[in-house]
């Protein structure tokens, strides 16, 4: 046991000493835009049985946009928004999400990978119906902290690899559209992202364009806001292809 721990120890010791500030590049705005083509998941199922959360969902294409300034000594700022609904077969079902990031982040170079760290606050406002079917709505709303992390690796010539995992716990309430209300509510996301991106150098920058999957989990949805309590709190995952267009320098 002692021995693996000292592995890890030696190994993490060994990136940290090849670690090394990634080379400057011209400072100013960046930005881009994401269109993700997710599927709704669920911890309770999504389908036509009457035993599934949701009815059966509709592949759907939702925008995502970024914007920041990064400076030459690659720290930077960063806001994201996302607009996510879905589409079930029964006009009843809903989840509907409202989030927006604003996050620093800092760039790094560990060997031939290159690191961007982040650190900042999320907000979230998830709309969602209870069992397949059912009348009753939620709304969650919610603030917290988030921190990531994104590394990218070339391949071969204009090709990279990229991937990112993060996560968030967003605060708040949850009101029932009975008006009950549950308050102290914590929603846990943990985000993952793989992708190839092609990219074009230009003046300050480079374009780029990704393709790849992602994966969004939102655990800890109630579905029962009144003073009992409910075991069968709701665990949704998005997850699919995404597309990537963006100017980053």
């Amino acid at each position: 046991m002692k021995a693996g721990k000292l592995t890890i120890l030696l190994f993490v010791a060994t990136l940290l000493s090849q670690a090394t500030p990634a080379v400057c590049r011209a400072q100013g705005l960046e930005g881009g835009v994401d269109v993700t083509l997710f599927n709704v998941y669920s911890n309770h199922g999504v389908g036509a049985t009457g035993s599934s959360w949701f009815s059966d969902d509709n592949t759907v294409g939702n925008v995502r946009y970024w914007l920041g300034y990064q400076t030459s000594e690659r720290n930077g700022i960063r806001l994201k928004y996302w607009d996510f609904f879905g589409s079930f077969d029964l006009a009843t079902d809903v989840f509907d999400l409202k989030q927006l990031d604003g996050e620093l982040t800092s760039d790094f170079s560990i060997g031939d990978w290159v690191v961007t760290g982040s650190a900042g606050v999320r907000w979230n406002e998830i709309n969602y119906t209870d069992e397949a079917g059912a009348a009753t709505r939620y709304r969650f709303n919610g603030i917290g902290p988030s921190i990531g992390v994104s590394t990218r690796r070339n391949i071969l010539g204009n090709l990279n690899f990229v991937g990112s995992v993060g996560g968030a716990v967003a605060y708040g309430d949850t009101l029932s559209t009975s008006t009950s209300r549950a308050s102290g509510v914590a929603v846990n996301t943990i985000d993952s992202q793989l992708a190839l991106e092609y990219f074009v150098p230009v003046a300050d920058g480079f374009l780029s364009l990704k393709g790849g999957w992602e994966n969004h989990w939102y655990s800890g949805l109630s579905v029962n806001v009144d003073s009992n309590i409910d075991p069968e709190d709701l665990d949704v995952n998005l997850a699919g292809p995404v597309i990537s267009v963006s100017f980053e320098r």
